[in-house]
């Protein structure tokens, strides 16, 4: 893994770009149903719509920081030979600050992929093409068939890059730290 150029995505790049595609998913979901409890509690105090609007935008956060506690507890107990020398074992319920960086970056990845994306879709297809590429895309959005649309390919790379750009900068943390 050492030897892979850094100007193209690592394997975890591309794994993390992969699970974060099938994920959004279930993030629009969720957080679409939060949306719509804000609005139904609006009714009430508008003070719900105001928390259940900052839930549904830090819910990615939260939902991505467990499950990356969860599979990295399961993978210390199952393969403990898999993680790398510089992480230590994860250990307890409550996620690490590891698990709550990767949950931040992994909302920084698809505000920025979704943005970059566009650009691109911009620069590549015509006027016409863009909002029937995104239409559909949108369309298709709660269940699976997003993931073979032109838009997704180009999120998926965009995010890969993201996440590679994350990979080099942690090697250099790491490469600072040791003597």
């Amino acid at each position: 893994m050492k030897n892979w150029p850094t100007w193209f995505p690592c394997p975890s790049a591309w794994m993390s770009a992969l699970f974060l595609t099938v994920f959004a998913g279930s993030i629009a979901v969720w957080s679409q149903r939060i949306s719509d409890l804000g609005m139904y509690l609006a009714k009430y105090s508008h003070r719900f719509t105001f928390g259940c609007g900052v839930l549904a935008i830090i819910f990615p956060i939260i939902m991505v920081a467990i499950i990356h506690h969860v599979f990295h507890v399961f993978l210390d107990n199952c393969l403990p030979d898999s993680q790398g020398a510089e992480s230590t074992r994860t250990q307890g319920l409550f996620p690490t600050t590891f698990s709550w960086w990767e949950g931040l970056y992994s909302w920084l990845v698809l505000v920025l992929a979704t943005i970059l994306t566009g650009g691109i879709l911009g620069i590549i297809l015509s006027q016409e093409e863009i909002w029937r590429s995104l239409y559909v895309w949108q369309r298709v959005w709660y269940k699976f068939d997003y993931l073979m649309t032109f838009p997704t390919f180009v999120w998926v790379i965009v995010a890969a890059y993201l996440y590679q750009f994350e990979h080099i900068v942690r090697e250099k943390f790491i490469a600072a730290k040791t003597p």
